[in-house]
């Protein structure tokens, strides 16, 4: 997800309809950028529904049309997870807090989207800082990009 509306509900369509209305614009401005500049999108994204399966095309198709797509999944343990969750940060960025949603999340398991991708990195961040976690990305994206 490119960037969350601050006038509407998480999820709500209201919510959905201003983050697709977002990424187009955005799509259109990236697509005018030089293509050794770097685009990082953050999403989440698991299972399946209408939206996200729709939300993981418009992605791919982006990479597609200025690759290379390159695709990180970070996840880090459960006690980890809640405690970044609970994190008071969040709030201001109006981004859940619930605990049970990662619990959900630890216990379901559900696929990723771009799990099956070409260029995918696995990132255990549980013990890494911000810091060190940016790094090792940093590092394996420059591989990726050669």
């Amino acid at each position: 997800m490119i960037g969350a509306p601050l006038t509407a509900e998480f999820k709500s369509p209201e919510f959905i309809e201003a983050v697709e209305k977002i990424e187009s614009v955005a799509r259109d401005l990236i697509l005018k950028l030089q293509s050794e500049i770097p685009v990082v999108l953050t999403t989440v994204l698991a299972g399946t529904s209408g939206w996200g399966d729709a939300e993981w095309k418009r992605i791919v198709r982006l990479g597609d049309e200025r690759g290379p797509l390159l695709v990180v999944h970070i996840h880090c343990d459960l006690e980890e997870n809640i405690r970044r969750i609970e994190a008071a940060g969040r709030a201001a960025k109006r981004k859940p807090r619930d605990a049970e949603m990662a619990r959900r999340n630890h216990v379901h398991g559900k696929v990723l989207a771009g799990i099956d991708e070409a260029n995918l990195l696995r990132l255990d961040v549980t013990d890494l800082s911000p810091t060190e976690a940016a790094t090792k990305i940093a590092e394996w994206a420059q591989k990726s990009r050669r």
